[in-house]
């Protein structure tokens, strides 16, 4: 079977199973069946954390920027975490937005990161440069 997703990108090929087909020698009548495979969701939910560790600043957003341009962001809370959702099987490049004590933003690059079926987001890294 093949299927397809919300977005073009999302399609596959599966495997559904044997089905019976029961019916005689020279029959001309019609047999149907309702084949429901499970399929990826198009848009998962990704949840993660950012342990932030300078002390002059704080993780404020975090920016998801896919291969085909669209961006997705997610406020960060005080303890770091964030939650939204992506389109699925999709290259993203994560950046992080840091605010510091006098109010100014910056954005630093933080992973690339490919979101599929049973990918989970554990944290984040950011480092940087002083």
């Amino acid at each position: 079977m093949e299927w397809e997703g919300y977005y073009a990108w999302q399609r596959g090929e599966m495997t559904a199973g044997a089905v019976s087909l029961n019916l005689s020698a020279w029959s001309n009548t019609a047999q149907s069946d309702k084949l429901n495979p499970p399929t990826p969701d198009s848009v998962p939910a990704v949840t993660g954390t950012i342990p932030w560790q300078a002390m002059t600043s704080h993780p404020v957003s975090v920016r998801f920027t896919a291969s085909v341009a669209e961006n997705f962001t997610a406020p960060v809370s005080a303890e770091g975490t964030f939650s939204l959702q992506l389109p699925n099987m999709m290259d993203y490049q994560v950046d992080v937005q840091s605010q510091n004590s006098t109010g100014c933003p910056e954005w630093y690059y933080a992973h690339t990161l490919q979101v599929a079926a049973g990918v989970n987001v554990l944290g984040l890294l950011v480092r940087v440069s002083l």
